[in-house]
């Protein structure tokens, strides 16, 4: 028996998705706090789309320990 892999966006789709996050931390660079950066990591290993083995969204293909830490991060399902 095989263990499914995760879904990720494309490559292309994942690309775009970096390249969108890194304009708005330009645009913002501020970081979130401790407790609000701790409160987004928890939402997010509730969720189904949650990579536990490499702490990634699999709707948007994002690195959580960083998306979750600026204030221009937002989750792609709205859930943050």
């Amino acid at each position: 028996m095989t263990e499914e892999q995760p879904q990720y966006p494309s490559l292309i789709q994942q690309a775009k998705n970096l390249a969108q996050f890194t304009s708005d931390v330009v645009n913002d660079p501020n970081k979130v706090d401790d407790a609000v950066y701790e409160q987004r990591l928890d939402v997010c290993k509730s969720c189904n789309f949650y990579d536990v083995e490499q702490n990634r969204c699999m709707q948007c293909g994002c690195w959580l320990k960083y998306k979750a830490r600026y204030s221009a991060g937002q989750c792609p399902i709205g859930k943050w």
